[in-house]
């Protein structure tokens, strides 16, 4: 059970569906990307993976700023109830001056 702020819930459903079953085009971008930059490896060496290469709209304000951003979401769903989504982004770097990778974080409360 996930109880944020004592308000209970319950998994619905959890469904595997592998790197070909995303449709959203933002996360598809990302995946075709990690695909390509595996070349046929177990995954690619994070040498490789450089967030510039993908196209927008994925990450460019944590990339041009240079910093880490938060955002918040609220939601309404069709029977009327709210949920929020935080994200935090936050950048990654191997030099300290170039963006080589990020985190991102998400939370959902109702």
């Amino acid at each position: 059970m996930f109880s944020p702020n004592n308000q209970e819930a319950r998994l619905v459903e959890l469904t595997d569906v592998g790197l070909d079953g995303i449709a959203d085009l933002d996360i598809a971008q990302v995946v075709e990307y990690w695909t390509a930059q595996s070349a046929g490896r177990m995954a690619p060496p994070l040498s490789d993976f450089h967030l510039d290469d993908i196209s927008p709209p994925l990450l460019p304000r944590m990339i041009a700023e240079k910093r880490p951003f938060c955002h918040r979401v609220v939601w309404q769903s069709n029977r009327g109830s709210y949920f929020t989504l935080t994200t935090a982004r936050m950048p990654l770097s191997n030099d300290g001056t170039e963006i080589t990778g990020a985190v991102t974080a998400t939370y959902v409360a109702p």
